[in-house]
């Protein structure tokens, strides 16, 4: 079978649209799953805040707005540092032709920090509400 060079010439543009366009495709749909947490508080931390006087409501929001704080802070090193490691290994396999590269998955501490942030948010309605000073 002999496939003419017009043929070819015909088709390229086409296949090129088609990748380009599946490409997209992922792409916006990779994004659209990309770090969805809608994480409310459970049935039973909410509870615990609805029980919990003005003085414990006022003594923890402090904790939860620090801890949440540290985590972002910690997240956003390792993604820094897996950045970092991904550059020197892409400029180490460009010239070298051996890299090495970091895969930290940080979806257990974005889930976590998105819980902590329900939480504080909670915690803070519940103190706006009964008017705790």
């Amino acid at each position: 079978m002999r496939i003419h060079i017009t043929y070819i010439q015909r088709t390229a543009p086409t296949i090129r649209l088609l990748g380009c366009t599946l490409l997209l495709i992922l792409t916006v749909a990779l994004a659209s799953c990309a770090n969805n947490y809608s994480v409310g508080v459970d049935a039973e931390d909410q509870l615990t805040i609805n029980a919990a006087s003005c003085g414990e409501l006022l003594e923890e929001y402090p904790d939860y707005l620090a801890a949440e704080n540290e985590l972002a802070a910690n997240i956003k090193d390792r993604v820094q540092t897996q950045v970092a490691t991904n550059l020197i290994g892409a400029a180490t396999l460009a010239t070298l032709g051996l890299g090495l590269f970091s895969f930290d998955d940080t979806s257990d501490a974005t889930a976590a920090l998105a819980e902590l942030r329900a939480i504080r948010i909670a915690l803070n309605t519940a103190i706006q509400t009964r008017g705790c000073k």
